[in-house]
């Protein structure tokens, strides 16, 4: 991910026993308020982590994420913090897989930027194998954190001061991922009123639909699909269901609240459950042989609404809203009610969509049946529960497409438009790092600026004097052609930024 490639990252000393898990915090070097804050917490993976499938548990992995980004919050703000939301996450089979017993967990937590009241922390999740040292990246995540103060209201947090060029780069991009979360809800009613109720669904369209359905999940799902279609039936109804947990001493944070963590841990198991029993019904072909497993792939946007407490009652209900050609969309509504005020008095505390694989035998996605919308039964929110689902796979697939290094892979979408520009700068710095850099063609300072530049650069102060240009050959490492400009100029890095992001001055850049 973007995190892991901006950041250096800092080898852990190994550990002599590994007969027990361990915690270690480390904090980076923040004199006078200057950088990032940065929190490295490392665990040592053992059998009581694993499900019964024999993978991390999802639960336990969401736990040390949400205390990672905690630890690094409180130590920015030096107040009480709590989780407000956190970002699409996915947790792709291939990747998650290899994480086994032994291994050490590193969770990186860095304050990437703050606003007023709020704070966006990063967390880069990698395994490291402790015999070989060889390390892989598990998951990134975007959490945002609101600072508290002693009467329980919103804090003023102090703004971060950026450092070195990574810090910068991490510190501009949170700025323009905040301008998505806000308009993210909206941009998904709107990209959901073009979408068409849908039609009945014969045998024929259904068998065909699979096909346009598996584009939506991922690209190697849809690849390794290789079940048969023939004489699939559609299930009857989506699955719903729900729960109740108990909030004990252990299950609060430090604060005396619920700990978001073990919120979005019981929705992981919720959702692990829920879609067991839709993946019975949704199987193409039936249940084949052999052992089947559910893999929560990715989670969309968690938003936590109002805090809950020891002694409370967790209400979880979850519907399955849509089954594509190779996942399927779990909702999960948790409410929280006190014993007194009993259920009448639940409020609601949290919302999320989760996105679920079924994987067989060999780790490979099973085709589903894709759902209609006429099995959505009774209830009248089911059906627009069932066509928003497929806006927000859109969008979803769109966003693997911008992440995906797939020549082509990029479709333009005029509703997501920020965040492909957010996209390319990441390409950009992706790349940045890179040494094996073999120069081309150079513009000393002084020559002539070529007229995209010159455009550009009309009315600044900046002199072509200052100004240097290189070309630069590149391929590093991947079967692509990468070709970089140079260009030095003595301008404050916020002001080229601006100009970089800016989506009406492409047209200039692309000549």
């Amino acid at each position: 991910g973007a995190f892991g490639r901006f950041c250096q990252h800092r080898r852990v000393a190994k550990v002599a026993s590994a007969r027990a898990p361990f915690v270690r915090v480390m904090t980076s070097p923040v004199a006078a308020g200057q950088g990032l804050p940065v929190v490295t917490v490392t665990k040592i993976i053992d059998h009581s982590h694993l499900n019964a499938d024999g993978m991390l548990s999802l639960s336990t992995l969401l736990k040390w994420m949400d205390i990672t980004a905690c630890l690094a919050a409180e130590l920015h703000c030096r107040k009480m913090s709590v989780t407000i939301s956190m970002d699409e996450v996915s947790f792709p089979a291939e990747e998650y897989g290899k994480v086994a017993v032994g291994q050490a967990l590193l969770l990186r937590g860095q304050v990437n930027n703050a606003f007023n009241t709020s704070m966006e922390v990063g967390v880069l999740v990698t395994s490291e194998a402790l015999g070989t040292g060889a390390t892989a990246t598990v998951c990134l995540a975007f959490f945002i954190f609101v600072a508290i103060d002693e009467s329980g209201g919103k804090a003023r947090v102090e703004p971060v001061v950026p450092v070195t060029f990574e810090e910068q780069h991490e510190f501009a991009l949170a700025a323009e991922r905040r301008k998505v979360r806000i308009k993210r809800r909206q941009v998904e009613k709107t990209m959901a009123s073009r979408l068409l109720p849908s039609p009945p669904v014969s045998p024929v369209t259904l068998r065909s639909s699979a096909v346009r359905s598996s584009q939506f999940g991922s690209t190697s799902a849809a690849r390794t699909s290789r079940r048969s279609w023939v004489g699939a039936r559609a299930q009857e109804t989506l699955q719903s269901m729900d729960t109740t947990q108990l909030v004990l001493p252990h299950h609060a944070n430090h604060h005396g609240n619920t700990f978001g963590g073990q919120i979005m841990a019981w929705m992981a198991e919720f959702a692990s459950i829920l879609s067991s029993r839709q993946a019975k019904a949704s199987l193409a072909g039936g249940r084949p042989a052999g052992a089947v497993q559910v893999h929560i792939e990715a989670i969309d946007a968690l938003h936590f609404i109002s805090p809950s407490k020891t002694g409370d009652r967790i209400s979880l209900h979850g519907h399955v809203t849509r089954v594509f050609g190779t996942s399927m969309e779990v909702e999960i509504s948790v409410r929280a009610y006190d014993v007194a005020g009993g259920q009448e008095s639940a409020r609601h505390i949290n919302n999320g969509f989760l996105v679920v694989q079924v994987l067989g035998g060999d780790g490979q996605p099973l085709a589903l049946r894709p759902s209609r919308a006429d099995m959505t039964g009774d209830d009248p929110e089911s059906r627009p529960r069932h066509e928003a689902a497929a806006s927000r796979e859109a969008v979803r697939a769109l966003r693997r497409q911008m992440g995906s290094l797939q020549a082509g892979a990029m479709t333009w979408s005029e509703d997501l438009k920020e965040e492909m520009c957010i996209c390319n700068l990441w390409g950009v710095l992706r790349i940045s790092h890179v040494d094996e850099w073999h120069e081309l063609a150079a513009m000393p300072r002084g020559s002539p600026l070529p007229a995209p530049l010159a455009a550009l650069n009309a009315g600044s102060d900046v002199s072509p004097a200052d100004i240097a240009l290189s070309a630069n050959l590149c391929t590093w490492g991947l079967p692509l052609l990468s070709i970089r400009g140079c260009l030095s100029v003595d301008t404050p890095p916020p002001l080229v930024f601006e100009l970089l992001k800016s989506p009406e001055r492409r047209a200039a850049w692309d000549v």
